[in-house]
This record gives structure tokens, sequence and C-alpha cells, in this order.
């Protein structure tokens, strides 16, 4: 690489980082004494519970056990980035401190997959500003979801998949989902070292990019088997080819390519096996498996999602399909639409990486068609980020309308602050969706509600809390927090129980610890109750 392109990359990064963080600045700017900046923005139930794994590494934890059930756990090897993050966040785990060290990691995944991606682009074009092109489609481009916001809603069956699939656009990661970042940034540099060094030392080739997709595994296993599919689909179509030429000396390079597919297999696949095995065994991950569905939409949606690239990626691979580099990209385009509708229960996860694939194949077909279509390419190319803008735009409105749970309130501070100064670690404690979704983040309890995949049974605890604030007695809801083994609960007083609004709100197993404005913590005393 050339000191010119280090110079780009760098600014590059410098310019990704500032668009990606200037909406967390504005929003600890405009905290004020009445108001506290979460240091959140999108997915924010996701984003509480990395917060929360920061916080048990903190308390000391190497294995994630997450604070989102009272299920017992055994523990497991996984979101080991938070939980190494959190130990360097002193053993308070102080949010601040989190907060600053997750956003620092997520600054240093955009720089470290910027390079990866840039590094992966530059086998497939030696031009230098299709290769910043394509860099900034894959990381900052979206498709068609501005149609969105202009009357046509009824072509989604929720959002356009700019505005909740990371595998889908990269953007979403850069902005919020450090690991996936990081996850990204290794798959590609595994495949950019495999495609770049296509010589016989295949052992030592091999090695380094398994090391590389071990540290995959560390931030996103799943991903680990998408690089083993496709390498191997690769592998296997190039040989086919060679053989029907009779192309010798092609096959002994591609047999020297299977062999080091091979090693990297070997190498990459023991975090790999560990977890789909953990998956089988474990009853808590079993359960949790079983409610963790990320399915993906209608085929129409991913058409309109990557529909500004799909004209020009298929020039682009009309184009290169006899150059064998170029075959690599389009084997991935071939088996995207498979991944995709794997059936498998996170099947949406493995649309990663494919935008990267189709910007790059964009470009190249739009260079080729470049001095036909004139003053349409900045129009197309200024179109791809639209939906970029839209959402950068919604998330300003959100930072200004100071809303909860981006905001907190001087009752909801004061709320986290007796909960740690007062309740003992690990306890269970009851609260409602929104303040458990936030708790473990700001305190080392445990909540039996509050985040979709990690709170086991979490619907139907909820309906059933529901139904007990509305018509059921003290009795049955003493009887469901004992069954739930809950030790603290807080209520809103803006959600007072029935039973607790007839005659006095005294209750028998109850006992009050702490109260504002907005909240009250009570204690589960279960032997008053006869």
């Amino acid at each position: 690489m050339r000191k010119g392109e280090r110079i780009n990359l760098f600014l590059f990064w410098l310019i990704t980082t500032t668009i990606t963080s200037l909406p967390y600045i504005v929003g600890w700017l405009t905290s004020n004494g009445n108001f506290d900046f979460t240091g959140l923005l999108i997915g924010v139930e996701d984003g509480n519970s990395y917060l929360a794994k920061m916080l048990a590494g903190a308390k000391g934890a190497w294995l994630f056990k997450t604070p989102y059930t009272a299920f017992p756990q055994q523990g497991f090897l996984a979101f080991l980035p938070y939980l190494l993050l959190g130990k360097l966040s002193g053993p308070d785990g102080d949010y601040q401190t989190r907060i600053i060290l997750f956003h620092l990691f997520r600054i240093m995944g955009v720089g470290f997959c910027s390079y990866s991606i840039y590094r992966f682009i530059g086998i497939f074009t030696q031009e230098e500003r299709s290769r910043i092109f394509a860099l900034i489609l894959s990381v900052l481009g979206g498709g068609f979801g501005f149609l969105y916001f202009l009357g046509f809603k009824e072509l989604w069956s929720y959002l356009p998949l700019e505005f909740y699939s990371p595998e889908t656009f990269g953007f979403l990661s850069f902005l919020s989902i450090p690991y996936l970042i990081w996850a990204r940034g290794f798959l590609f540099l595994g495949l950019a070292k495999y495609l770049e060094n296509r010589s016989n030392n295949f052992l030592k080739e091999g090695l380094i990019i398994g090391i590389l997709w071990n540290l995959l595994a560390l931030m996103q296993p799943l991903t680990v088997p998408i690089g083993w599919l496709i390498l191997t689909v690769y592998c296997l179509i190039e040989l086919i080819l060679a053989k029907w030429r009779g192309n010798i000396d092609i096959r002994k390079s591609l047999f020297a390519d299977l062999m080091k597919l091979i090693v990297i297999v070997l190498i990459s696949s023991p975090l790999v096996i560990y977890t789909f095995f953990a998956f089988q065994i474990d009853p808590f991950l079993k359960l949790w498996q079983s409610q963790n569905i990320i399915l993906s939409p209608s085929f129409i949606e991913y058409m309109l999602a990557y529909g500004l690239l799909i004209p020009f990626a298929f020039l682009g691979m009309l184009n290169n399909r006899r150059r064998s580099e170029f075959r690599f990209l389009i084997v991935w385009v071939c088996i995207l639409p498979l991944l995709i509708y794997t059936p498998y229960q996170l099947q949406r996860r493995l649309a990663e990486g494919g935008i990267v694939v189709l910007s790059i194949l964009a470009i190249d077909g739009l260079s080729r068609v470049r001095d036909r279509i004139g003053k349409f390419e900045i129009f197309w190319y200024s179109m791809n980020f639209i939906t970029t803008f839209i959402l950068l735009s919604g998330l300003m409105i959100a930072i200004f309308s100071k809303a909860f749970p981006l905001y907190l309130d001087k009752e909801d501070v004061q709320l986290f602050q007796n909960v740690r100064k007062l309740i003992p670690d690990q306890s269970v404690v009851l609260a409602d969706w929104e303040i458990s979704t936030l708790l473990p983040a700001h305190a080392p309890v445990r909540v039996i509600i509050g985040h979709g995949p990690e709170s086991i049974r979490a619907k139907q605890i909820k309906d059933q809390l529901d139904f007990l604030y509305i018509q059921g007695d003290m009795f049955e809801f003493y009887t469901f927090l004992i069954d739930e083994e809950v030790d603290y609960w807080i209520i809103r007083k803006s959600k007072i129980p029935e039973f607790m609004k007839v005659g006095s709100n005294n209750v028998e197993f109850l006992h009050e610890i702490a109260q504002n404005n907005k909240y009250i913590i009570y204690k589960v005393n279960p032997l008053v109750m006869k």
C-alpha cells in the first residue's frame, strides 16, 4: 500500500469516526442537570446488554452469564471482548468509564475494519479512486430504504433493512455495535490474505489466517463458517474449471489453495465447535437459542436493500467472469440468497459481508460505462447515501427530544444509584421491561425480563405480570414473586397494580427501602407471608 493510500485511508477513518461519533458528542453536550445522556442511540436494548457484560467483567467474570434472567447458568465462553473491556474499567465498573471504553472499542474497530475491507478491495481493482469509492459504499452506503419515508411503507413488512440489519449494511455496526465491526474486519483480512498469497506454502498461510479467524470467532463465531463455505465453494469451482480446461499448473496451485483451506478450518474451528455443542448441551443455552430467532424478510426487501448496487454489480460480474479473483466475488453473490434463506433461525446473520462484495462489483461495473452515463454517475452515487442521511437525521431528532431511554432524568439516575447502594450484587430484581433493560448496565443485579433473547420465558413472564397488575390479587402476586425467585421489586408510581390501589399501599410481604418521585424499591420478604 502506497503512502498516499495510507493517508487516504487514515482520512477516511477520521471522517467515518466523526460521522458515527457526532450524534454521541451532541448527546453528551446537550446533557444537563435534568437529563443525562446514556451514550447509546441505536438498539438500546442490545447496547445496555453489552454494558452489562462489561460490568460483569469488572466484577470478576471470565465467562458469560446473562443478568437478564434468574435461570441457573453454568457460564459460557462468549462476549469475551466486553468482559475484558469491563476489567479495564476498574473493580466498581463505573458507568461513564465503561461507555467511554465501549466507544473507543468502536472507534478502533472502524479503523481496523476499514483497513481490512480496503485491502480486500485492492485485490480486485488497481485504481485508487475505485478502491476508495467501493470502501465508502461498503461502509456508508444504503439502498432504497428512503422510499419508506416517501409513502411506500407497504413495500416492507417492518422497516427497511438499513435500519435494523447490521449484517446487510455495515453502517449500523460502525455506528453502534463494536464487536460486529471487528468481526467483519477479521473476516475480510483473512479473505484478503487468502487471495493475496497464492503460493505453495499453504501451512504458514493457513496458520496465519486460522489465527485471524480464531479472533473472529471470539467476536462472532457464526461468521467463521460463512468464510469456510465461501472459500470451499470457490476452490471447488476453480478446481472443476481447471480440470475441464486441462490446465495442470493451475490445478497444482488450486490444490495448494485447498490444502490451505483445510489448515484454516482446522485452526479456526475450536471455538466454533465449542459454541455449537454448548448450545446443544447446556440447558440455559438451549432455551436461549430457542427464542433467539432472527429470520430474513422477503426477497423483495433484499432487492430493495441492494437495488441501487445490483444493476452495476451485474455488469461487473459479466465483464469479469473470466477472471479468477472476480469469480470469488461472483461465487459469493450467487450463494448469498441461499445463505439468507438457509433454514436456520439466525438466517439474517448470514448476509454478513454481502454489501462489500456487491459494492466492489458495482464500482467495477460503473467504471465500464462511465463515459456513457455522464452525470448520472454522481446522481447514482449520491442516492446510495440518502437512507444513511435519514438515519443520522432521525438520531439527531431523538437526541434533541431528550427521549427515554436515550436520556435518564434525575429520578432515573437516583434509582440506579439506590440500586447499587442498597441492593446486594446478583440479587434478582423485578421491574417493568424498560427499567429491566437498563438496570444490569447500571448495577450488578439480575432481572427476569428486559432482553428478548437473553431473558428466558420473557414473553410469558411479561404477559403474566401485565395480567397480575390489572386483574391479579395480592396472594397471586406474592406467589409469582416467590416462583420467579424475586428478591426486590421496583415499581413506577405511575403504574401501581390494582391490588395495591385498594385500601392501603402497605402490603405485608413487601418492605420499602427507598423511593423518589417516580419509583419505589421494595424488598420481598417471603417469611412474613403465612
